[in-house]
């Protein structure tokens, strides 16, 4: 039962990555269109500002609440004594933060221009202690949480391109995602009641503050070379650069998604693997969690590379032209990305090594600092770029050596070569489609499409990937079901 509920909690995530791919590619051409490189410049520094102070405000609780809900999911009355104190430290700090946030953009000048856009960013500070995701993820709730999420973007969708129409429709946009926010509150809560009693009496917050310390230093750690690279950009630079930055970073996060929607479905597994010292699973659910990682990665980035000018010019346009160089120098952050989340997220913290993490996050957060000063008042966007890679490098190294130190596993790097090999068809695909005359948008589309079946034919006739295999399986017998 444990192996059907893995890949029932995989296709759930795999809905709900497809979503949070899907749903920005459509939106991301016509709001970069329409409000323009100032514009959603704009609309992202007031949001990475914003997403610091939810950062604080969440003290770690959203990784650290998803293990200890694991913990104890089968007892009703512990289960609501931790949310009810891990909800209460959230909400607490949240009007703390609240308060002081009005005030930075009130009394700084800087700050001020956009005040229209952080009372937006106030409100949606506020209202981020309500989804309370992590509580449904320790409780693998994610079919509720891929559905409500997915009916939630249609309606996001809808509103932006019924509402956003004018470069001056900044806060109208950023409205929308508080709105997205509000409505998943309200579904969340509706579901909550059925499975906890919130109480605030006799709580013990006490027992949670050592870890989440940890756990939350290394959270403000990893922001820094997150979110803090388009924060010095726009005050040592511009807004303008900002989206011309941000704008390929999208593009990746967007992709890294498939990603982190899978460490959520490995992360209560291992932890109660390693608890119960079931060693040799943790090793396979490891093992697993790799050869996604490289089977996604790879590609990804290979692509990203061969055909960023073109992914440009069709889904920000003309006036993002700069963020080509972004977007190559960036291209394999998702294979970095998706390693160091391996060894982050599925070993130091399932085991209790917070202490580990911070020191690991805490070396890539100096660098980060001391190289964004160095290279973004030269290079601007540039060196926000190469920062980033270069800081991604170091915590993969890092991180990984202290993941080995402690968990004896194995990783193979014929996969990365088999990986390789299989995107060796994708220059001459691009070379053929070239001489083919049909509209830009379509020839892109029909060409990364062509790319990405070579690719997964060759993984799995060619090279038998037993991930890719374990799904064909899975898929035929599901299909013989249906048929009966």
């Amino acid at each position: 039962m444990g192996g059907i509920k893995i890949h029932k909690n995989v296709f759930y995530n795999t809905l709900l990555s497809v979503s949070q791919v899907l749903f920005p590619l459509i939106t991301f051409p016509y709001v970069t269109r329409i409000l323009g490189p100032e514009g959603l410049g704009a609309v992202n520094f007031v949001d990475s500002i914003t997403q610091y102070l939810i950062l604080f405000a969440a003290l770690g609780i959203p990784l650290y609440g998803i293990r200890e809900i694991a913990k104890v999911k089968n007892s009703k009355e512990n289960l609501s004594k931790v949310f009810s104190e891990l909800f209460f430290l959230h909400l607490s700090l949240t009007i703390i933060l609240c308060l002081i946030y009005v005030l930075l953009f009130s009394f700084i000048p800087k700050l001020y221009h956009n005040r229209g856009l952080f009372w937006i960013g106030s409100v949606i500070l506020f209202v981020s202690v309500f989804p309370s995701e992590w509580f449904f993820q320790g409780m693998e709730k994610f079919s509720l949480i891929a559905v409500r999420a997915f009916l939630i973007r249609i309606l996001s969708i809808v509103l932006l391109f019924l509402w956003v129409r004018k470069p001056t429709d900044t806060a109208l946009y950023y409205g929308i995602t508080l709105l997205s926010i509000i409505c998943n509150s309200l579904v969340n809560i509706y579901f909550l009641r059925r499975e906890i009693t919130l109480s605030f009496k006799n709580l013990n917050i006490k027992r949670h503050l050592g870890p989440l310390v940890y756990i939350f230093s290394s959270n403000v750690a990893i922001s820094v070379y997150v979110l803090l690279d388009s924060i010095l950009l726009g005050f040592l630079r511009n807004t303008e650069e900002v989206g011309f930055y941000t704008t390929p970073l999208k593009l990746n996060r967007v992709l890294l998604a498939l990603l982190s929607a899978f460490s959520m479905v490995m992360l209560p597994r291992l932890a109660a693997a390693f608890s119960e010292k079931r060693m040799e699973e943790a090793r396979a659910l490891l093992t697993n969690s790799y050869r996604y990682v490289i089977l996604l990665s790879i590609p990804v980035g290979v692509g990203l590379l061969l055909f960023s000018s073109d992914i440009v010019l069709l889904f920000a346009g003309n006036a993002f032209q700069e963020s080509v160089i972004v977007l190559k120098i960036t291209s394999f952050l998702m294979f970095l990305i998706g390693l160091s989340n391996i060894f982050g997220m599925q070993v130091l913290i399932p085991i209790g090594k917070e202490k580990v993490l911070l020191k690991t996050v805490s070396i890539g957060m100096f660098l980060s600092i001391g190289l964004n000063f160095f290279l973004i008042p030269f290079l601007g966007y540039i060196g926000a770029a190469v920062t980033n890679v270069l800081t991604e490098l170091v915590v993969t190294f890092v991180s990984g050596y202290f993941a080995f130190k402690y968990v004896r596993f194995r990783f193979s790097y014929k996969v990365v070569v088999v990986a390789i090999i299989c995107c060796l068809p994708f220059y001459p695909i691009m070379f053929l489609f070239s001489f083919i005359q049909m509209n830009f948008a379509i020839k892109l589309v029909a060409t990364i499409i062509c790319c990405g079946l070579a690719y997964f034919a060759s993984q799995l006739w060619i090279f038998r990937n037993p991930l890719l295999l374990e799904g064909k399986t899975v898929l035929m017998s599901r299909l013989k079901t249906l048929k009966k």
